[in-house]
């Protein structure tokens, strides 16, 4: 059928074609209605909810963060095609940057254990060192040795020490009061006019 303004009757015939159905044409008959179906078309983008990184890669990310270093995280997320912006965010335990203050529960667990099992290895590597360190070395060592080493040990115990360390930053407002300083009149500068 060719392209173009054509009459009901040739219109019903190819019609009947190509839908392989016999429709009798009369003049005085009326055609059955056809009609449409509305349909929603699929909106672009992310759906809500949808962190688009399957919940196994971002616990796997975040391990790599937290257990090798954030250099092998990032590379890792980079050959995965995950953002380094991402990366920080599943280190911290959250599916995004957005949702620092509220984490995903699973996934700050996988960060737990895993700060856990690194804190179990140093703590083992720490006792050993500090069986190392026997009364007989340290008399035979310098007084800058035994400074450093009294040094290193007090930051072990601090690091070790459960309690509060710190302000604890809550999410609550902060208030910062500023005082501007007040000039004095000879730090201007003084011009002679005439009236």
């Amino acid at each position: 059928m060719a392209m173009g303004v054509v009459n009901d009757a040739d219109f019903e015939k190819e019609l009947a074609s190509l839908t392989r159905k016999e429709i009798k044409i009369e003049t005085n008959t009326p055609l059955p209605a056809i009609t449409g179906e509305v349909m929603e078309i699929e909106k672009p983008g992310r759906k809500e909810g949808d962190v688009n990184v399957p919940s196994s890669l971002r616990a796997l990310i975040a391990a790599t963060h937290v257990e090798e270093s954030r250099r092998d995280a990032l590379e890792f997320a980079e050959s995965v095609g995950v953002s380094s912006s991402s990366v920080s965010a599943y280190a911290k335990g959250a599916n995004s940057t957005a949702s620092y203050q509220n984490p995903n529960q699973q996934l700050q667990s996988t960060v737990v254990s895993a700060k856990g099992r690194v804190a179990t290895k140093a703590r083992r590597r720490l006792n050993m060192a500090l069986d190392g360190i026997t009364p007989d070395k340290i008399a035979a060592a310098k007084v800058k040795d035994i400074a450093g080493i009294a040094k290193d040990m007090s930051v072990v115990m601090r690091n070790m020490e459960d309690g509060e360390k710190g302000p604890v930053d809550n999410g609550a407002p902060r208030i910062v009061i500023f005082a501007p300083q007040i000039r004095q009149e000879n730090h201007f500068e003084m011009m002679e006019v005439d009236e």
